[in-house]
């Protein structure tokens, strides 16, 4: 039997409710990712539990970079023992970018890790299997666009204010070019380390 999300919602507890029946051999949802779902079900607060032979014990001591996380090894946790966000504690902000090609199955792309903004450092991580090819004059492609935008927003205003702020002084782009995807994740979990270890202290 197929059910319409609208009835899904409405009658989610009772149906539920039906996992219990012995006679029912499961539930199953369509055209929702399995992401999506992990994510409902972990909340917005969950930590890497210590199960013998799980993530935690293969990188403390094996030493091992595992590139995937089961849903096993993670452990939900409440907001009353570990709050979501800080309360009353400036949050500093890190920004991460990706992009992909879709043409050729991901081969080309690019990543990216901006650390808050009034530091004005872009790192960023061009993929790109077939080597060889010269790093894009990034600072240039954004002084450009911020003259353009400079006409665009009203004056005086924070976005103003920024643009020309791009415009003369641009941001300080560290650019290396990588084989696969992998490598430039690794990487950028390399750069937010170490960007936890050299501001301690301060909520990411």
């Amino acid at each position: 039997q197929v059910l319409k999300e609208s009835y899904y919602v409405k009658h989610a507890k009772e149906i539920a409710a039906e996992y219990e029946d012995p006679n029912v051999e499961g539930l199953y949802e369509t055209q929702v990712p399995l992401l999506f779902r992990a994510i409902c079900d972990m909340g917005c607060v969950c930590s890497v539990n210590r199960q013998q032979g799980g993530f935690r014990e293969r990188v403390t001591r094996r030493g091992e970079r595992p590139d995937t996380i089961s849903l096993q090894d993670l452990s939900f946790g409440t907001t009353t023992a570990n709050p979501y966000l800080p309360a009353k504690q400036h949050l500093s902000k890190i920004y991460v970018y990706h992009s992909f090609s879709d043409s050729d199955g991901g081969v080309r792309g690019l990543l990216s890790l901006s650390t808050p903004l009034d530091s004005f450092k872009c790192k960023v991580w061009v993929v790109n299997r077939y080597a060889q090819s010269q790093k894009p004059p990034l600072s240039r492609f954004l002084r450009e666009m911020a003259l353009e935008g400079q006409g665009q927003v009203e004056e005086g205003t924070p976005a103003a204010l920024l643009m020309e702020r791009l415009a003369k002084e641009g941001i300080d782009f560290a650019t290396d070019i990588v084989d696969s995807h992998e490598e430039a994740w690794a990487a950028l979990n390399d750069a937010i380390k170490t960007y936890q270890e050299e501001n301690v202290g301060t909520p990411t």
